[in-house]
């Protein structure tokens, strides 16, 4: 919201906006100096750290300021709405492994916590595999947040897999 705010004034006094892009996570990672006594640097290194960069670089991808992960979630969501906005699987990962990437909020505007809660019931049915029922809900959340992106990518991704499983030849008996 800083950088909102920030970027208004950029604005106003003709200045280019200042874009950034911030992944956050949640986890146990080694800390510490590391290194040789010629050259010696302070680091973070695990699995954890490559998350975080992975979240940050699909900041970009969903032209959103801030992304978090599941973990983080699961200590904001009391306080601040949560959406999940896709599930992606970390480079050198199993599709297992596939990790939540949510769009976090301070607050919610009528119209937004009604497409929210549309969006959750909507990815719901997505990843239970029932794309022609999702589909219709992601297009109620497009009527409501005509600009939404992530809706307006899970209904064609929605669209193509319903449409998808009703071509395919029914399996045999």
């Amino acid at each position: 919201e800083a950088l909102v705010s920030f970027n208004e004034w950029q604005t106003r006094r003709n200045r280019r906006p200042f874009r950034i892009g911030i992944g956050i996570h949640y986890g146990m990672v080694t800390v510490g100096n590391i290194g040789s006594e010629r050259k010696m640097d302070y680091t973070v290194i695990g699995d954890q750290v490559n998350v975080t960069s992975r979240l940050e670089g699909l900041t970009k991808k969903y032209q959103e300021s801030l992304l978090i992960s599941e973990s983080v979630m699961k200590k904001l969501e009391r306080r601040f709405p949560c959406r999940l906005i896709d599930r992606v699987v970390p480079k050198g990962k199993s599709a297992a492994l596939a990790l939540g990437v949510f769009i976090p909020r301070q607050e919610l505007s009528e119209g937004e916590a009604k497409a929210w809660a549309l969006h959750e019931e909507a990815v719901r049915l997505y990843y239970g595999r029932q794309f022609g029922e999702a589909a219709t809900i992601f297009s109620q959340v497009q009527q409501l947040l005509p600009e939404d992106r992530v809706a307006a990518s899970f209904l064609e991704r929605a669209r193509t897999r319903a449409a998808g499983r009703a071509a395919a030849p029914p399996s045999p008996g």
